[in-house]
């Protein structure tokens, strides 16, 4: 049950106190009308009670709710340094038999960071989706907008061979820029795809800032690092960095193409909360209940007052 005016309930509330006001004892030959005026208070405090009940707007509601999955927003932090030029094994087998290893059975770094970001954009048209590169600097080439899987795959399709340095902290904070005009209710994504060269620049100062940052955000970071071989320092930066804001479990390590597919497909997999959001309102007032029962009262005294004035064992006139 719900109220209009819940101010009226205290009003009700304190009007049933009148009960407690002290009162004479009733005796055996009273008649009912000296009953009634022994205990008006009561009688008066009831139907006040009854008639600030009904002031109130007392209310049955239904309620209908449906499902909601708020878009996630999230970044995509692509590497186009010049150390992802660097060719890995196709399949684990191509790993296994290094002897067996064909160039046509390796891929370049970036081409599979590219490939497997435009299926996770694909993958997940629900999503408001941006994209930005980095070097020596970091570039936004499409903003976070619904089903941008298409818009993602032509903007990636004649980009610029990987060149440059690395510059991950200037990149990072590009990156975290672009969720300042996120909605607070939606999950913040940052998938970061890179062969994780630039671990050595995120040291002291400049590591803790961005971590701060990314907590302030509220953001949720995902490393995805193409190396073979693997890179044990550079692994145990990542982690580090990480794991500082959301976990180790949100670097995934590839050694190969296949591997890096399936690291991109994990974590096109994460599900934002569902919310729940009203569909539809339905109230039935029942304030006519307690008006009516105010009204009962009324008239209970009033018979009393007409009626009542013989005692008990008075015989009729």
């Amino acid at each position: 049950m719900a109220l209009l005016h819940p101010t009226f309930l205290w009003l009700a509330l304190l009007s049933l106190l009148a009960i407690y006001i002290p009162r004479k004892e009733i005796t055996a030959d009273m008649s009912p009308k000296q009953r009634v005026l022994n205990h008006w208070t009561m009688f008066a405090g009831v139907i006040a009670a009854f008639f600030f009940f009904g002031l109130a707007g007392p209310q049955f509601v239904d309620k209908s709710y449906t499902d909601v999955m708020r878009p996630a927003e999230v970044v995509g932090l692509l590497d186009n340094s010049g150390s992802t030029s660097v060719r890995i094994p196709k399949t684990e087998k191509d790993m296994t038999y290094p002897g067996a290893i064909n160039e046509p059975e390796r891929v370049e770094i970036s081409g599979a960071l590219r490939k497997n970001f435009i299926e996770f954009a694909k993958a997940r048209p629900q999503d408001k989706i941006g994209l930005m590169v980095f070097d020596d600097d970091a570039e936004v080439l499409l903003n976070r907008e619904l089903d941008n899987g298409a818009k993602i795959e032509a903007a990636l399709r004649n980009y610029k061979e990987p060149n440059n340095g690395t510059s991950i902290v200037k990149s990072l904070n590009k990156a975290l820029d672009q969720f300042t005009d996120a909605p607070k209710d939606h999950d913040r994504i940052l998938l970061i795809g890179t062969d994780g060269s630039f671990f050595d620049d995120l040291q002291g100062d400049a590591s803790d800032a961005l971590m701060k940052r990314i907590q302030d955000l509220n953001v949720i970071v995902y490393m995805v690092i193409a190396s073979e071989p693997i890179d044990r320092q550079n692994i145990a930066g990542a982690l580090d960095f990480v794991a500082a804001t959301d976990g180790e479990d949100n670097v995934l390590v590839a050694r190969n193409a296949d591997e890096l597919a399936k690291a991109f497909r994990m974590v096109s997999k994460f599900e934002p909360p569902v919310w729940e959001v009203l569909e539809s309102r339905h109230s039935t007032d029942v304030s006519w209940m307690f008006f009516g029962g105010a009204g009962v009262m009324i008239l209970i005294v009033l018979g009393a007052f007409v009626f009542g004035n013989r005692k008990p064992g008075q015989k009729k006139d």
